[in-house]
């Protein structure tokens, strides 16, 4: 039987109801809608993911996001798909929808950088929309110093410009993982990341990152202004 996107297996009542209402709350403050295959309690797991993630970002920029898209008549969803893949993620969008599709079960491993890999994907495009895609790519990829994409070789250089080999692939994916690193949800695991790492090349993707979403988000400059240092993007771009 499913309820309100969630598959429920001979679960009392109550539980359904909690599972409803967190699933609800979440919707609400991001601006998007949830769907998961999943039993209740794996799926108030996912849940929980999905918000300590996406509340690591500014406060009000997903959703400012979200209904940017409603506006023009595109809704968002974040689907959870119970069913083995050689991906842990992926992004959708067919010009009326975008869909944030997130397999826990999949071969490759699962867990919080997916949740941030694929909103990555989605902050992407909110930008090449509102910055225009051709201009954001060139200020982006002039930043790689001549390293190409596409390449399967990984070396010391390599590591001073992108954040894994899998940054590599594509322009895209390349700003998707920088996206993904911003959303580790403490300065901690931030800085971990970046251990043994000459960063100032991938500091200047960080910056121009940060940089594009002061000049276009609302929810970002208000932030900005009032010196929050509760959020990581933000304790960044003032250093």
């Amino acid at each position: 039987m499913l309820t309100k996107g969630i598959v429920l297996h001979n679960i009392s009542e109550e539980q359904a109801r909690y599972c409803l209402l967190h699933q609800s709350i979440i919707e609400a403050k991001f601006g998007l809608q949830i769907s998961a295959q999943h039993k209740p309690c794996e799926y108030d797991d996912l849940l929980q993911m999905l918000n300590e993630i996406y509340s690591s970002f500014p406060k009000g920029l997903i959703k400012e996001i979200t209904t940017y898209y409603k506006n023009c008549g595109i809704k968002t969803y974040v689907k959870f798909l119970n069913k083995e893949s050689m991906v842990s993620g992926s992004f959708y969008f067919n010009g009326k929808e975008i869909i944030l599709y997130y397999y826990p079960q999949s071969k490759d491993q699962f867990g919080e950088w997916v949740i941030g890999h694929e909103l990555g994907h989605l902050v992407h495009k909110y930008l090449n929309d509102l910055h225009g895609s051709e201009k954001l790519k060139n200020e982006w990829i002039n930043l790689n110093n001549g390293l190409k994409y596409g390449i399967k070789n990984w070396t010391s250089q390599h590591k001073q410009y992108f954040v894994r080999k899998y940054s590599l692939t594509n322009y895209a994916e390349d700003f998707a993982t920088v996206v993904e690193l911003l959303s580790e949800i403490s300065v901690t695991g931030y800085q971990c990341n970046l251990v043994g790492k000459n960063c100032s090349a991938l500091k200047k993707k960080i910056d121009l990152l940060l940089n594009t979403l002061l000049t276009h988000s609302k929810s970002f400059r208000k932030l900005k202004s009032n010196r929050d240092k509760e959020y990581l993007m933000l304790r960044m771009a003032m250093e």
